[in-house]
């Protein structure tokens, strides 16, 4: 027998809500062992989640599990709160990449990008394939996905980057001998044209999103940029803080999260604060989701003030 690997999300859009459904009952039965009747729940969401999205996994929660109340956390708050801040600007780099000013646990959402730069993994797997290396499975993409979290970084200058080669051992104990392209598939945030990508690199967007804020809040911003995602290399921080102080004539400050999960702890860490733990005014109840749906758009846009 052949197993399918299935993805119900792609690029932060759930497209087979048959599998979420599946995957969401087996974490509460199978995994975790509880029963969703009796427990409230927080979800992180996507920092430009929309409106049909989110009525859908309500929907799901809500009608067939049958959870008690739900809190929506924005992931770029969630970023910013696990790393002890409440307004700042968030890079979170994932299959896309965003750029979220938050002002006070609110996103600035008329400055809000979505970049489509991302898909390390399928660089490097196009480079690798250019080095001859035959990767053409899902095995193989997901061998790609370890090399890049293991062993890929940003060099500071690509150009000039001394690098030392590395080996990869295969789950068929040959090993892979990899130099070039652990620097260079990250390279696609800051040359979009190596993917054939007719948009900004990841510091000229950064610029012009502080650019477009008012100057104090753009001095706040610059101060508290906070790097965030599960495509966070080494090396990113001091290129992205070299490239950006090319462009800008203010003081950057950029802080890189240590996990790639970042965004799970600033919202556990939200569900236990005083002013977010259930129950309170940031909760949406089964009553209320039952009253007026509508309201997941409402309390999901909250500010977290306690």
């Amino acid at each position: 027998m052949v197993l399918k690997g299935v993805r119900p999300i792609v690029d932060d859009e759930v497209e087979d809500w048959n599998a979420l459904e599946k995957i969401i009952h087996y974490i509460f039965y199978t995994s975790i062992r509880v029963d969703p009747t009796d427990h409230p729940l927080v979800i992180v969401e996507p920092p430009l989640a929309t409106h049909p999205q989110r009525e859908k996994l309500c929907e799901i929660l809500f009608e067939t599990f049958n959870i008690p109340a739900l809190l929506i956390v924005n992931a770029a708050v969630a970023d910013l709160i696990s790393s002890g801040e409440r307004s700042g600007l968030d890079i979170r780099l994932d299959t896309s990449a965003y750029i979220v000013p938050v002002l006070d646990t609110v996103p600035i959402t008329h400055a809000l990008k979505k970049l489509p730069l991302g898909n390390v993994t399928h660089h490097l797997i196009r480079l690798l394939r250019a080095a001859g290396h035959s990767f053409t499975t899902s095995a193989d993409t997901e061998i790609a996905r370890d090399i890049k979290e293991k062993l890929c970084y940003v060099a500071l200058d690509p150009e000039k980057d001394t690098y030392e080669e590395k080996t990869y051992r295969l789950p068929d104990g040959e090993t892979l001998t990899l130099g070039k392209e652990l620097f260079m598939a990250p390279e696609i945030y800051f040359k979009p044209e190596l993917i054939g990508l007719e948009c900004k690199s990841l510091d000229v967007e950064l610029y012009d999103t502080l650019m477009k804020l008012d100057e104090d809040i753009r001095t706040l911003m610059a101060g508290k940029i906070i790097l965030s995602g599960p495509e966070i290399f080494p090396g990113m921080k001091d290129r992205l803080k070299r490239e950006i102080e090319k462009l800008a004539t203010f003081p950057v400050e950029i802080k890189q999260q240590e996990s790639p999960y970042s965004s799970w702890i600033g919202a556990s860490l939200i569900g236990v604060l005083k002013h977010g733990k259930y129950p309170s005014k940031y909760w949406i109840t089964k009553k209320e989701y039952c009253e007026n749906p509508a309201i997941v758009h409402f309390k999901a846009g909250l500010s977290l003030t306690p």
